[in-house]
């Protein structure tokens, strides 16, 4: 993602190449990722062992577009189609009979490099960070680990997880 993801001045090169990543990345990785489970659970049919879990990284901002100011459209869309795919996904594995859990985990601001690279700015990184305590790393690590330590029984479809001083906004 990058500054010129904003619609509709944004910039076209960039557009496509948040779709290619968050979009068509994440299809092509868990397309790939659900065969080599699909394998493993046949090979291993005798144990019992489930096909698998595929957790995908979405967004908050494929919840809810933040207001004018911001340059993220086309951004949230790649985020909102991300949902979308995992959704999908879900869908087609019961109507397959495939004993497969998806979790999307959608976190706020977290404090990485990501907008750094967004803005392709350090000041407007650390202002943007300065303004409350982010969520860090191992905050999401956690929502994870806790989705994929649930019980089979248990399909943990969505985490929304944000700072707790976070505006929403």
């Amino acid at each position: 993602a990058a500054e010129g993801d904003a619609c509709p001045e944004g910039v076209t090169g960039a557009w496509r190449e948040t779709i290619e990543t968050n979009v068509l990345g994440t299809a092509l990785v868990t397309k790939h990722a659900t065969a080599h489970m699909r394998r493993h659970a046949s090979a291993n049919a005798a144990d019992g062992l489930a096909a698998g879990h595929v957790v995908m990284m979405c967004s908050m901002s494929g919840h809810r577009v933040p207001g004018p100011g911001n340059s993220a459209g086309m951004y949230c869309a790649s985020k909102f189609a991300t949902r979308a795919l995992a959704e999908g996904l879900r869908q087609e594995a019961r109507a397959s009979k495939v004993d497969l859990r998806v979790t999307c985990v959608s976190p706020g601001l977290v404090e990485t490099d990501f907008v750094k690279t967004f803005y392709q700015s350090e000041e407007k990184a650390k202002e943007r960070y300065s303004r409350y305590e982010c969520l860090q790393p191992n905050d999401v690590a956690d929502a994870v680990t806790m989705a994929l330590a649930a019980p089979r029984r248990v399909d943990v479809s969505d985490i929304l997880i944000r700072s707790t001083y976070d505006a929403g906004v």
